[in-house]
């Protein structure tokens, strides 16, 4: 993912961004900005720490919800979406190239809007999400169809 995608009015996906980017958030009308990046990962182009003092700066909530990039869990998906539901909208999610943040992005909204497995898939394609790695996709459509099953539709 090389640039923000919108998802709809309330959520927005894309990579890190620098400090600048953080800064314009809230001209942009973001409230909150949640960021899935470890703090002890490679290529930061703003450190955790930093990116919340400008996101506050900019009066904006920040949560960082680190999600390492190997260990995609559901229980880290519903923690993702709890947090999500308590931040005030519209958010701005990343992660490092944006992979993660499409990712948990799209399955908070395929959960909310009752879409099976196979549709969540076909909107990220859709909307060029990048989400083309087999293991990812077959995690995407095991937890969005497992709640699906879970909310009776």
């Amino acid at each position: 993912m090389r640039k923000p995608t919108k998802l709809d009015k309330e959520l927005t996906v894309g990579p890190q961004p620098g400090r600048e980017y953080v800064a314009e958030l809230r001209r942009q009308g973001f409230a909150t900005v949640i960021d899935l990046r470890g703090s002890d990962e490679d290529d930061q182009r703003l450190a955790p720490v930093a990116e919340d003092q400008v996101a506050r700066e900019q009066g904006l909530h920040y949560l960082q919800l680190t999600v390492p990039e190997q260990e995609l869990r559901p229980e880290l998906v519903d923690l993702f979406r709890l947090e999500l539901a308590r931040l005030p909208p519209p958010a701005f999610v990343h992660s490092k190239t944006g992979t993660r943040a499409a990712a948990l992005g799209l399955m908070a909204k395929a959960v909310e809007r009752r879409m099976s497995g196979p549709r969540a898939l076909s909107v990220a394609d859709r909307l060029g999400l990048g989400l083309t790695a087999p293991e990812l996709r077959a995690f995407i459509e095991a937890y969005v169809s497992k709640r699906a099953e879970l909310t009776g539709t």
